[in-house]
């Protein structure tokens, strides 16, 4: 069986590569990013089905050691918190029949969906396994690395999604809507079905409707606090947070407060210069995910003149993108990221 990549695991170096902190790996890439192939094992998933949802992704191999001994500790993240809408996959990534997968994935105890194939566009620049990624709910990624290293990162990434106003209390006459929330329902439509509960003659329908609205809205409260005190910190992710509550909360009292949050933000020159500048710098990255494979273990010297010749167009918008960065954004973060993506291509600054 062919993969989009192969790896050869030998337990030792694999180990030794997975022990590797997180920091080694960009985190730029994005839950849209995920192509799914086979499926051996576990509930059919569909990429675009994803979305609302916190996933944990696992790279991994039959014979890998470390990443057998790490099938039943996921299963177990699995088990215990699927209920809050947590989804976990894991993707094969070397030469195995679809019955060996299956086999020693059943051996330790998965309880979750196995492709034989996948792969993450622009994150496949890692060579030992098992190798983890985290997408919060709105689908960025937050971490990447060893997985045993992910489980605190996990619990806070479920606690900041929108199921988690529930607070782990599960509602009886509103099961229905609880379910939907734990799927991914959009917040202003889970106050609207809520908002239409309120009506009923039956107090326990309307008591739990109330906590439904009432915690929805302080949960939406707290987000735009925490993108708006980002805003200078972290401004692409301040700016498209509250851009995402304006629309989630479309048509609520939530909803008008981040959209007079993300207006204000829109009026703030220097700030919005800084998203610009980002918006720029993911542009580069998006151009630079074509060029493929960026692994060393792929027999490229990303420095060489077959390599530049191979991937002209792409290495040109990208020296011309990170030009208009220096002219434009000399000062920002983000131009000097930008700098660092042409210097693995061997361009001087």
């Amino acid at each position: 069986m062919r993969t989009g990549f192969l790896f050869v695991c030998v337990a030792v170096a694999a180990f030794a590569a997975c022990q590797a902190g997180a920091s080694e790996f960009s985190t730029d890439v994005s839950l849209k990013d995920l192509s799914l192939g086979e499926r051996v094992m576990g509930p059919p998933i569909k990429a675009e089905a994803l979305a609302g949802h916190v996933v944990f992704i696992e790279f991994w191999g039959v014979n890998c050691p470390p990443c057998r001994a790490s099938l039943p500790v996921i299963s177990k993240w699995s088990e215990k918190h699927a209920s809050e809408g947590l989804v976990v996959i894991g993707i094969h990534c070397q030469q195995a029949s679809a019955s060996e997968i299956e086999s020693v994935a059943k051996q330790g105890g998965v309880n979750y969906s196995i492709f034989a194939t996948g792969q993450i566009r622009g994150g496949m620049d890692f060579s030992g396994i098992p190798h983890s990624f985290l997408f919060d709910h709105t689908g960025r990624c937050i971490y990447r690395g060893h997985p045993t290293s992910a489980y605190e990162k996990i619990k806070s990434a479920l606690a900041k999604a929108p199921a988690a106003v529930l607070g782990g209390r599960e509602l009886v006459k509103l099961k229905a809507l609880s379910d939907l929330m734990k799927k991914g329902m959009p917040p202003a439509a889970a106050i609207k079905a809520a908002s239409e509960k309120l009506a009923s003659e039956d107090a326990d329908t309307v008591e739990e409707a109330k906590f439904v609205i009432e915690s929805l809205t302080a949960w939406g409260k707290r987000q735009i606090e925490d993108a708006t005190a980002a805003k200078e910190s972290e401004p692409l992710h301040s700016y498209a947070t509250l851009q995402k509550l304006a629309k989630d909360f479309e048509g609520t009292d939530v909803g008008k407060d981040a959209t007079t949050a993300f207006t204000e933000m829109q009026g703030d020159e220097a700030v919005m210069k800084e998203v610009k500048a980002w918006q720029t710098l993911e542009k580069i990255r998006k151009i630079e995910k074509d060029i493929k494979p960026l692994r060393s273990w792929d027999g490229y010297d990303t420095t060489s003149e077959k390599f530049r010749k191979k991937y002209a167009v792409q290495l040109k918008q990208i020296i011309e993108g990170v030009k208009r960065m220096r002219k434009t954004y000399p000062d920002s973060e983000a131009t000097t990221q930008a700098e660092e993506i042409l210097t693995k291509y061997g361009f001087a600054r």
